[in-house]
């Protein structure tokens, strides 16, 4: 399989499936192999589509849990995968339903990430320079994971439901409509509370994919589905074009658990069904692809944020902190502030906002620090001693980190919003972990404290 989650989602059929004679099995993996073929050999390509995902606790009504549109499209070497993808050209694009946008455009030679929720954007030569702080993992798996058919080791055995035509792009297409299981339910334990190692069909799941959403902040993290002992094996259902091979919907079906929303039942399992519905738009090959989409201009009233990884200098700001180890100060930008944290190589800076300036470390406080692979960690604040942990709230924030010989340089951008309460300034504390222990402000017994006003307050 692909990555994180190739084969789930989608479906919403206005046109009534025609019923055939059973499909003799070769036949059918003949068509899954070609579909595989296909995307393995795609060098200019593009794809837009809508995935919805759908949730049912017991006899209740499905309640809609996810709903985004994603535009896929690249120009290079062959193949829809996580390698090839933005090796040359690419535009990924995603916009959940509440109109939350999320862009990352590349045209060969430079890179732009961009996000609405600031509004801001990013410039870099390659998609790792505009990526420091958001998982790009994560973001490609968003992308890829929809795309193509499943691997024949993924799922069990095949049959052609029947045959449909459906519109598509201002065409109609004739589609066999292949259904399939997967091999399992999703994450579930064992009777000794360990956790297995799962086969790839896990991230075909819709339970797996809406986690892969909420990873990357599109959608408030959650406690995990769990699969229930005994469930039956998700179904999914694929149209495939019978011409080209590209799958053009997808529909996928879960039985699954989680942990009930109730105060007084939070500690027990509820069983809930999903359903995941993907429904492609377009599906361009070759010089039918717009060539626009690889291009970035940058929206109105949106303003770029210093990329220090596309540069060698470390951008200029006001003077928060200056001792012989560390060096920290910021910039205001409409709608973030910029805090450029200079340490030891080993060290770690974080920084803690007071976000209702009570002068108490607790709810509603949240904290940002350097994290794994130089990711961004943001937590929310419980005490002096307590926090929650990394990811457990959706932030916009980002951070870039540059070393240079002995010296670490990271650059936090945080949104204002997530900062205060009161919308006028910013109590913020800087720390520094130095591996052995914080250091210490010399006037102080903790961090270092800053009030920050913004500009028009």
């Amino acid at each position: 399989m692909k990555g994180i989650a190739k084969s789930f989602v989608l479906l919403s059929c206005v046109c009534a499936l025609t019923s055939q004679a059973q499909t003799p099995r070769s036949d059918v993996q003949s068509i899954l192999r070609k579909v595989r073929e296909t995307y393995a050999a795609l060098t200019t390509w593009q794809f837009e589509h809508r995935i919805s995902i759908e949730e049912a606790e017991g006899a209740k009504p499905a309640v809609k849990i996810a709903d985004v549109s994603l535009v896929t499209a690249a120009a290079g070497p062959a193949g829809v995968s996580p390698q090839s993808l933005c090796a040359d050209r690419c535009r990924l694009e995603s916009k959940t339903g509440s109109g939350a946008t999320t862009l990352l455009v590349r045209d060969g030679t430079n890179t732009w990430l961009y996000s609405s929720a600031r509004p801001e954007y990013m410039k870099g030569a390659l998609v790792r320079d505009v990526m420091m702080s958001a998982p790009g993992a994560f973001l490609f798996g968003i992308h890829i994971e929809p795309l193509g058919g499943l691997e024949e080791k993924d799922s069990g055995e095949a049959t052609v439901a029947g045959e449909d035509t459906i519109n598509i792009d201002g065409e109609r297409r004739e589609c066999y409509v292949v259904e399939t299981s997967l091999k399992t339910n999703g994450i579930s334990v064992d009777g000794r509370g360990r956790v297995p190692t799962p086969d790839s069909s896990l991230f075909s799941l819709p339970s797996t994919y809406y986690q892969l959403l909420q990873l990357y902040g599109m959608f408030p993290i959650q406690l995990p589905y769990m699969a229930p002992a005994g469930a039956a094996l998700p179904r999914v259902r694929f149209w495939i074009d019978k011409q080209r091979y590209l799958v053009l919907r997808r529909v996928t079906t879960q039985t699954t658990q989680k942990y009930s929303a109730s105060p007084a039942q939070s500690q027990t399992m509820i069983d809930v069904s999903l359903r995941a519905v993907d429904t492609f738009s377009a599906a361009r090959l070759g010089d039918k692809v717009q060539r626009s989409l690889f291009t970035f201009q940058p929206p109105a009233g949106s303003h770029e944020v210093p990329n220090i990884r596309a540069s060698s200098s470390t951008p200029a700001g006001k003077e928060l902190v200056r001792t012989n180890e560390i060096g920290a100060y910021y910039n205001e930008l409409p709608s973030s502030l910029t805090i450029t944290i200079e340490t030891p190589l080993a060290w770690s800076p974080g920084i803690t906002a007071d976000v209702n300036q009570d002068r108490m470390k607790a709810t509603p406080d949240v904290a940002y620090s350097v994290g794994s692979d130089d990711r961004i960690c943001t937590v929310k604040v419980f005490s002096n001693t307590a926090t929650s942990g990394c990811g457990s709230f959706v932030s916009m924030a980002t951070l870039q980190v540059r070393r240079e010989a002995n010296r670490r340089i990271a650059v936090f951008n945080l949104p204002k919003q997530e900062l205060t309460a009161n919308g006028k300034t910013a109590q913020l504390e800087i720390t520094v972990w130095t591996g052995a222990g914080w250091y210490r402000n010399p006037t102080s017994a903790d961090g270092y404290h800053f009030i920050v006003p913004f500009s028009g307050n």
